[in-house]
């Protein structure tokens, strides 16, 4: 690997763990390496008779991909899990105290009446406020949803059986949407 990509990869780490690490079960590159070649050349790898030879071809495949050329291909796609995740899980956060605070806001009149001066309250204000709060909070959730596909992408590429953490992400996701969809505008 060339020094300017080994840089990148160091700054996309940087990135990823400027918040706090980012793990999940099974995702580094030795365990990614060695499902990955199970996947890409499990049949190759069955087809060789000798058990010695077989081992050694095996090797072969995870040292290129944990330390040779494929090793640069690895790390972007497990970075690109860990970045998706991550910032999936902290917009998701952000989506359930947003939508809180835009349900606890319609409690709160959009007119004040101070001293003997009448006021009214205007009830078209109350729609378009919530109209909006609820467009804002629709397209928090299209955005998490794209992290959670380019996720799945990086997953599909090196092999990666998605674990508990992030199917749970999902179903949250799936539950958020609805009660954003159930505020009334």
């Amino acid at each position: 690997m060339d020094d300017s990509t080994q840089k990148a990869l160091d700054a996309m780490n940087e990135l990823i763990n400027s918040d706090g690490a980012v793990e999940l079960p099974g995702l580094d590159l030795d365990t990614v390496a060695e499902t990955f070649v199970q996947a890409k050349y499990g049949k190759d790898l069955d087809a060789v008779e000798d058990a010695e030879e077989r081992k050694k071809l095996k090797e072969k495949w995870v040292d290129y991909y944990k330390n040779g050329e494929g090793r640069a291909g690895l790390e972007v796609e497990i970075n690109n899990i860990k970045a998706n995740f991550g910032a999936a899980t902290d917009q998701l956060k952000f989506v359930g105290e947003a939508a809180a605070s835009s349900i606890a806001s319609n409690a709160i009149p959009s007119v004040i009446t101070v001293g003997t001066a009448t006021s009214a309250p205007n009830p078209a204000y109350a729609l378009i406020e919530n109209k909006t709060k609820k467009n804002q909070l629709l397209a928090m959730l299209k955005n998490i949803s794209a992290c959670l596909v380019n996720l799945l992408k990086s997953a599909i590429a090196i092999a990666f059986p998605i674990p508990a953490v992030v199917t749970t992400l999902i179903s949250t996701l799936a539950t958020v949407k609805s009660t954003v969809n159930a505020i009334p505008v």
